[in-house]
């Protein structure tokens, strides 16, 4: 097992939502048609996690970790492909839809996820942020359950829930 697929598989226990799979328990159909959509030439073999961003589970739209790449894609944009060795920074920037952001640059929109308020968008990104820190020799050592040091995940001060820059939180409106 690589250590981008152990490190993936780190994450399991963490992010949990019924549009996330995990390999080996990634529904065939599932991944032929993320791959269709907006990851040609990767294999259903090569998938370590894919995420559904569709209104109908027909992952045309989401996101998928493979042992050397992230690729992702939103309705109505393009498709995306990054080397996880070049990904330098990762933010989670908002709370209704929330963006990963990927040097500094939107990634992907995970609009379909969290329903339950797990917050699994900012697991993810904290699990492409130990992807990224993997990739590089001098790595700082991830810490397990929670979000990395260096990510820039906005937070409300008294429930925790994602916020955008705004100075009340939609969900205790406390203010800060």
């Amino acid at each position: 097992m690589s250590d981008v697929a152990a490190a993936v598989a780190g994450h399991r226990s963490l992010i949990i939502d019924p549009r996330i799979w995990f390999a080996p328990g990634i529904p065939l159909a599932k991944a032929q048609g993320a791959i269709r959509s907006y990851a040609g030439g990767v294999t259903v073999e090569q998938i370590l996690l894919l995420v559904d961003n569709t209104v109908w589970g027909g992952c045309g739209d989401g996101m998928m970790i493979t042992s050397e790449h992230i690729h992702a894609h939103d309705m109505l944009d393009d498709c995306r492909c990054i080397p996880i060795r070049e990904v330098k920074t990762v933010s989670v920037v908002g709370s209704f839809a929330p963006e990963l952001m990927i040097n500094g640059t939107k990634f992907v929109t995970f609009n379909c996820i969290d329903i339950h308020e797990r917050h699994n968008h900012e697991k993810l990104g904290a699990l492409v942020m130990d992807l990224a820190r993997l990739s590089k020799p001098d790595a700082v050592p991830s810490q397990s359950g929670g979000v990395s040091p260096g990510m820039d995940v906005r937070e409300c001060p008294g429930c925790g829930a994602p916020r955008e820059g705004m100075g009340a939180c939609i969900y205790c409106l406390r203010t800060f």
